[in-house]
């Protein structure tokens, strides 16, 4: 009981380490979505080519995120971003 207490413990304090920039990102993530859609949307000539390149942007996070860390480019740095804007991709 005390083991699983513990790891209860340490999975919210890891859930709370840079919790203010993950907010931050996700509501950016919303205002991103919103302003593509309404600025670019008006014209309705840029929805077929913005469309793609957040499809494209979402898949290039995504594979960075998921893939196996096999090469040391894959550095402590580079992997915060890639954790950043994931959660800037969850708000979009």
């Amino acid at each position: 009981a005390i083991a699983g207490g513990k790891q209860l413990l340490g999975k919210i304090n890891s859930a709370r380490k840079n919790f203010p920039m993950k907010i931050f990102l996700l509501l950016l993530g919303f205002y991103t979505a919103n302003a593509l859609a309404t600025i670019l949307g008006q014209t309705g000539d840029w929805d077929v080519l913005v469309a793609g390149i957040v499809v494209a942007a979402i898949e290039g996070i995504g594979m960075l995120m998921y893939k196996k860390p096999s090469s040391s480019m894959f550095s402590g740095k580079l992997q915060s971003f890639v954790v950043f804007m994931n959660f800037w991709k969850a708000g979009v």
